[in-house]
């Protein structure tokens, strides 16, 4: 049986890789890197959006972490990634969690994540969380006009996406950046 971090770990990472393919993240990715938005990728992280959400493992069933302790010690093979990808799809909803929320009893929080503003998102949201790169340059040597058109890219995209991304499908999705 793996360790609770070792659970948390694995299931965030197979929870992020799920996600990231029902949510096209990877192409939208593409298009933040290829737009006008000079975008750079913070260093020692991976991917320019990422799961904000953490897993609380502790809200599976005996039997599902038994399930995730064996794919875990395993490794997921190509011949059961259908298993893995069915039990992600069937407790995602219980497991991941917004920090500071307990999950699942229906309420909404003030969530304070960008210079955009507050959000006051639903406890089970599903929020990514875009990273860029800024410059490690004095602050009155940043460009504003560039952070300003980076800011602009940013919003309307993110508009689009989350319009897209909450009509067709049953999670509440949000793309912060902070």
């Amino acid at each position: 049986m793996i360790s609770l971090d070792e659970a948390k770990s694995n299931y965030r990472d197979l929870a992020e890789a799920y996600l990231r393919e029902v949510y096209s993240i990877d192409s939208l990715e593409k298009g933040f890197m290829n737009s006008k938005g000079n975008f750079m990728v913070p260093t020692g992280i991976d991917h320019l959006i990422t799961l904000y959400n953490y897993p609380r493992v502790e809200n599976l069933s005996e039997e599902e972490f038994e399930f995730l302790s064996k794919i875990s010690e395993e490794q997921p093979k190509e011949e059961n990634m259908d298993h893995v990808i069915s039990f992600i799809e069937q407790t995602y909803r219980k497991v991941l969690y917004l920090p500071g929320w307990e999950h699942g009893d229906g309420r909404t929080g003030e969530f304070y994540p960008s210079i955009h503003g507050e959000a006051v998102l639903p406890v089970d949201s599903i929020v990514f969380r875009f990273h860029d790169s800024i410059p490690n340059i004095p602050i009155d040597k940043i460009n504003v006009e560039e952070e300003d058109r980076k800011t602009r890219i940013f919003m309307n995209v993110k508009a689009q996406f989350e319009k897209l991304a909450n009509k067709e499908n049953k999670d509440y999705v949000w793309l912060l950046r902070f």
